[in-house]
């Protein structure tokens, strides 16, 4: 029995009546299960990503609400980055990863009658850091963050005069 032979676009021979894909066929099966694959494992590292820790809370200084300021999340294992979120009416969420953290607030306030010009020469109120160095630049706050919701509330109390200081202007 004599078998017809037939030649497909990239001549590979194809037999009649086979079941297996030769040539340009083949090749579209290989590469179309590849992607499959692929795309399969992909979605599966999507979700074995980074834990994030999801970090909200109340601000208070001297038992007021912390009105405009900053909260920084500085990791204690070296060579990680940091991450921040504003305080706005003294809530403050955004998220991080999870961790031990040390804590870092600042917040600015301005200063009653002083103003002076910016970087395009307008007018604007001079402000200040209010919030003691202990809680900032020295600060010992801590965090222990787990992966999903967290919620820290940061009850501060200090003396505002020990440690104003102009905040410096922006650079643009």
């Amino acid at each position: 029995m004599k078998a017809t032979v037939f030649m497909n676009s990239n001549d590979t021979p194809a037999r009649n009546g086979g079941t297996r894909p030769t040539g340009a066929s083949f090749q579209t099966a290989v590469v179309g299960g590849m992607l499959a694959v692929i795309v399969v494992l992909m979605l599966a590292g999507c979700s074995r990503g980074p834990k994030t820790a999801a970090v909200s809370g109340l601000v208070t200084f001297n038992g007021e609400t912390v009105q405009d300021g900053y909260i920084y999340m500085v990791p204690i294992e070296p060579g990680k980055a940091q991450d921040a979120g504003p305080v706005v009416n003294g809530r403050f969420s955004f998220k991080t990863l999870p961790g031990q953290k040390l804590v870092r607030i600042e917040a600015a306030r301005e200063i009653p009658g002083r103003m002076a010009r910016n970087a395009v020469g307008e007018m604007e109120p001079v402000k200040e850091q209010y919030i003691p160095a202990e809680f900032n630049e020295r600060s010992e706050l801590t965090a222990e963050l787990k992966a999903g919701i967290n919620s820290v509330d940061f009850k501060l109390t200090g003396d505002a005069s020990k440690s104003p200081n102009p905040v410096p202007e922006p650079k643009r």
